[in-house]
């Protein structure tokens, strides 16, 4: 062992030669005392070895994965995709050889889930993202500060592309502080052109965890957003208000599927006067530019207002079905219900 320091050998090139070492070894039918010693202390180095070589592996997955994210703006997770797909090659054309070939192999082994978190927070994204919610939490403390649309639109970049795992950590800090905060800058903007930015951090950031879901629907974000279709749905010709207004929905959408149930003025607030209006504009499809997408998004919250309308409620009617029983038909949400039943796959997890 003091021969293999004082040589200088990297940990890969260490563990190589104590497998030729091992090899001679086993090669004799008989082995000594001092020679069995030697064997269970070199087994026991190589241990040592192998699990250092494979947490410098997870270290180099993880750069490799960061490098090709950044470089091709890419998701994260199809990031890693092409990593393994790369490495899985040159190990199949044999590019790389002799302890090359190893490491490659040791780089396949990586299990992208158990990757540390120490290991994530030594990458460029972290220490982005660490910089963007400190702005948005300095607002907190100073009303009078603004953040800029440039902040917005790179805090949502990254929440879009970079590891899910850094955005979860950065939003669970001070208690969950950064959700509050954007739901109270939602509140307090009056531009569309900041809230929408806001409307897609939130859509994507509470996705992460339930626990962010709770805080969100125990907020006043599911009133503010239900107030702001009921003003945007009367000029949906507009195409900006439009795309605006697919945000808004999708996010209310998660918003209600949290675990918790909606609080008395909330059920008020999202009843049957607000689901009459998202019916009447799934029904607008044949003569206003309502759009395949939000029409959509509508129907996915009026199924999720249904789901937890059952659940919160103590109405022997749920209001969705009470307003649909009160229309004739509703064509559009009649034909997306049959095409969401008759696509293959769990139904409930469409939504």
């Amino acid at each position: 062992m003091n021969y293999l320091a004082e040589a200088s050998l990297s940990a890969a090139e260490e563990f190589d030669y104590i497998n030729e070492v091992l090899a001679r070894l086993s090669s004799k039918k008989l082995l000594n005392r001092n020679q069995k010693m030697v064997v269970t202390s070199l087994n026991e180095w190589r241990c040592k070895l192998e699990k250092e070589l494979q947490e410098l592996a997870a270290k180099q997955f993880y750069r490799l994965a960061s490098i090709i994210r950044q470089k091709t703006n890419c998701q994260f997770q199809n990031a890693q995709l092409a990593s393994i797909s790369t490495l899985a090659f040159l190990q199949e054309q044999n590019v790389v050889t002799g302890g090359g070939g190893a490491g490659i192999e040791r780089l396949l082994k990586v299990e992208p889930s158990q990757i540390p978190m120490e290991v994530r927070k030594e990458c460029q994204d972290s220490r982005h993202l660490d910089r963007l919610i400190g702005i948005v939490m300095e607002v907190a403390d100073d009303q009078e500060t603004d953040v800029t649309q440039e902040s917005w639109n790179e805090l949502l970049d990254l929440v879009t592309h970079c590891d899910p795992a850094l955005s979860k950590a950065a939003f669970e800090r001070y208690d969950c502080g950064p959700i509050l905060q954007l739901v109270h800058r939602f509140q307090c903007e009056t531009s569309s052109m900041k809230r929408k930015p806001i409307l897609q951090i939130l859509y994507h950031s509470l996705q992460l965890q339930a626990k962010f879901l709770n805080v969100a629907i125990n907020s006043v974000l599911p009133e503010e957003i239900a107030r702001d279709i009921q003003t945007r749905c009367a000029v949906l010709e507009l195409k900006d208000n439009n795309d605006y207004l697919v945000w808004a929905v999708r996010v209310l959408t998660i918003t209600v599927c949290a675990s918790e149930g909606l609080s008395c003025a909330q059920q008020t607030e999202l009843g049957r006067g607000f689901i009459e209006l998202l019916i009447r504009t799934m029904e607008k499809d044949q003569s206003v530019a309502v759009g395949v997408e939000l029409s959509g998004a509508v129907m996915h919250l009026i199924l999720a207002l249904y789901r937890q309308f059952k659940v919160s409620s103590d109405d022997c009617i749920n209001p969705v079905i009470d307003c649909l029983s009160r229309r004739e038909m509703c064509e559009s949400l009649v034909e997306k219900l049959i095409l969401l039943f008759n696509r293959e796959g769990k139904k409930r997890k469409l939504f």
